[in-house]
């Protein structure tokens, strides 16, 4: 009997050593999403099927270099995530059930722990998310634009849905510390590599534009395009591989927190050196980015970090100060080398706020008339074409009263003879199709026709096409658009929308077909004539109009749920092991990305790195209250 007792131990074990072995292997996609794929830049060039859209140009193939290909690398991945889980249940379920033991059923069980299967409530309304993003994709009126992803994004709802698969993926297969420390050497790597690559980027050397790293991005077949190609960024700007140097910020904000909680407690001094290098080569660079809402983000995670860590810091309080002394030391003498800019921008945040008042306040192409609100006075245009291909125009103040019209025939300009509306002119001018005029106001241009064959009036815009100009609603940071770099303006355009997408949104990836393109004249104060906005420039508003508010209040209850578990996790524990120490860390780095997400979008190039980690987050969570609860059973 004890021979066969010992046999079967040694068969148990023997199962569990070949497990335990096999586990790094399945924590390969993780790996793959927050090491691996970040790094992916690759050219591509494709149709943006979007010309037929009056407020888009009519050139309709562009290149992309960073977004493509990590959409396309993320959605294969989650893909064969899907097909794997999907296998492990049709396995258990009903291929292997009767042959197999009580252990080996088990093993086989990924879905369990310990004989009990592993759940946490978070999962519920991140399911939630994911069911409400799949329907307001496939009800949408552009739905294949939710499915293939869109101009200048790629988030399509496959990639979605596979943020919502990587966490629960993470939670199930993240196990024991050995599995995080192995995770985590991986984030450090890629940390590392970006770090270098930011570093040739802010000192005027980027990889990128060298002969190596174009080749490296283009196709063999198309290196002759090499010596041409230029990115349209500022001299040592720092933009790493994520396309956009704000996002730069979004990741710093995600990734530095998380290095310094673990800086705080290892006691391993090359790890220490490759923690100090991590952290001070992100905050080069953010400065470098001049990405500000970064910097605001970190500061909020460095506020949870002192909470957290108060009674540490109390107890070292010498070297503490001393971090905190190197910490500004590294960031003034960072900030200096780039020529104090990223100070001045930070200064601009709290002083470029409200919209200045301008004089061309409203422009407006009716059907039957231009409706022009200058120096709060309303004026209307009626042109009326002779036969003679000559143009007259007809116009009248708010009163109905008419103004009257000076023609210079050396010009050809009419000048208006009302002090209200003296410095603008009307301009004759010729279209391709057709006939039409210049309102020449303040300098600018606005080109208008009434001749296209229906009678009514539009306005030719920056890309050759007619279009109607409207006054788009406005709520909330109206009178403050050039808030937070003008993201004031798009804020105000976008909160309108969210009255129509309550219950369902219009669709993964069509906010640039949802927001109101065609109000130039918001645009052109904002600086944005001939820029496409693609992006609302805040996650949350993203979520709300793409896949609906509900969905938002779906995903802010499953980080909700996550956030109150780490506060009581975390808020007085001893943090006398490892899976309490990064488990405190993943929260406050997530706390860096919801902060900065306030100012940023969700991306293809830092997202999924923050869903891994939350997945991550969810398992080491899990591990921390079971031991909790295994030490007061036995106390």
């Amino acid at each position: 009997m004890a021979n066969n007792r010992t046999k079967s131990s040694n068969k148990y074990n023997a199962k569990s050593s070949s497990k335990q072995s096999g586990s790094k292997f399945m924590l390969l996609p993780l790996i793959i999403v927050i090491a691996i794929i970040p790094l992916i830049v690759r050219m591509k060039e494709y149709k943006t099927k979007l010309s037929d859209f009056l407020w888009f140009s009519s050139q309709d193939t562009t290149t992309d270099f960073f977004l493509y290909y990590k959409s396309r690398a993320f959605t294969i991945l989650v893909i064969l995530i899907a097909l794997y889980l999907f296998w492990k249940v049709i396995e258990y379920k009903y291929l292997y059930p009767s042959r197999q033991s009580n252990y080996s059923r088990q093993s086989t069980n990924i879905f369990k722990d310990n004989n009990q299967y592993k759940f946490t409530y978070a999962l519920l309304p991140l399911a939630a998310y994911a069911i409400l993003a799949l329907l307001s994709t496939v009800i949408s009126k552009y739905a294949s634009f939710g499915y293939s992803g869109i101009y200048e994004q790629f988030e399509s709802i496959f990639v979605l849905l596979g943020y919502c698969l990587i966490v629960y993926y993470g939670f199930l297969f993240i196990n024991t510390e050995e599995d995080v420390r192995f995770i985590m050497k991986w984030l450090m790597i890629s940390v590392i590599i970006l770090c270098l690559l930011g570093l040739t980027q802010a000192t005027g050397h980027d990889f990128f534009a060298s002969s190596l790293g174009k080749k490296l991005m283009i196709p063999s077949s198309q290196w002759f395009m090499a010596a041409g190609l230029e990115f349209k960024f500022e001299a040592n700007r720092v933009y790493l591989s994520f396309y956009n140097p704000n996002y730069v910020g979004l990741y710093t904000a995600l990734i530095s927190p998380i290095l310094m909680v673990l800086l705080l407690f290892t006691k391993n001094i090359k790890l220490q050196i490759v923690y100090v290098f991590g952290i001070l080569g992100l905050l080069l660079c953010m400065i470098a980015s001049s990405s500000r809402n970064g910097f605001v983000a970190l500061c909020i995670s460095l506020i949870f970090i002192l909470i957290l860590f108060r009674k540490l810091f109390m107890q070292h309080w010498k070297i503490s100060l001393g971090v905190v002394g190197l910490i500004i030391v590294g960031f003034i003498s960072i900030s200096a080398y780039n020529g104090n800019a990223f100070i001045t921008r930070l200064q601009a945040m709290f002083t470029e706020t409200k919209t200045p008042d301008y004089s061309l306040s409203s422009i407006v192409a009716n059907d039957d008339n231009i409706e022009i609100t200058y120096n709060k006075n309303t004026f209307y245009i009626e042109a009326i074409p002779s036969n003679e291909s000559v143009t007259t125009y007809n116009l009248i103040d708010s009163d109905g009263a008419p103004i009257q019209t000076l023609l210079d025939q050396a010009t050809g300009i009419y000048s208006i003879v009302d002090s209200r509306f003296s410095t603008i002119t009307i301009q004759q001018v010729s279209f391709e199709a057709c006939g039409g005029f210049n309102v020449i106001i303040d300098g600018a241009n606005w080109y208008f026709t009434n001749q296209t064959g229906d009678g009514k009036y539009y306005y030719f815009n920056a890309y050759g096409k007619f279009d109607k100009i409207v006054k788009a609603d406005s709520a909330l940071f109206t009178n403050y658009e050039k808030m937070g770099s003008d993201r004031g303006y798009i804020w105000s355009r976008t909160i309108p929308l969210l009255k129509n997408h309550i219950l369902l949104g219009s669709g993964a990836d069509t906010f640039v077909i949802e927001f109101p393109q065609n109000d130039y004249l918001g645009r052109f104060h904002n600086g944005y004539v001939e820029a496409i906005l693609t992006k609302p420039h805040n996650i949350y508003l993203q979520m709300a109009v793409q896949t609906g508010v509900l969905s938002l209040i779906a995903f802010l209850i499953f980080y909700g749920m996550y956030f109150v578990s780490c506060i009581k996790l975390y808020i007085s524990n001893k943090f006398d092991t490892y899976m309490s120490q990064i488990g405190v860390a993943l929260f406050v780095g997530t706390i860096g990305y919801m902060v900065s997400g306030l100012f940023n979008d969700s991306t293809v190039t830092v997202s999924p790195i923050y869903w891994a980690l939350m997945g991550v987050g969810l398992a080491v969570n899990y591990r921390v209250k079971l031991s909790k609860r295994s030490q007061k059973a036995t106390s």
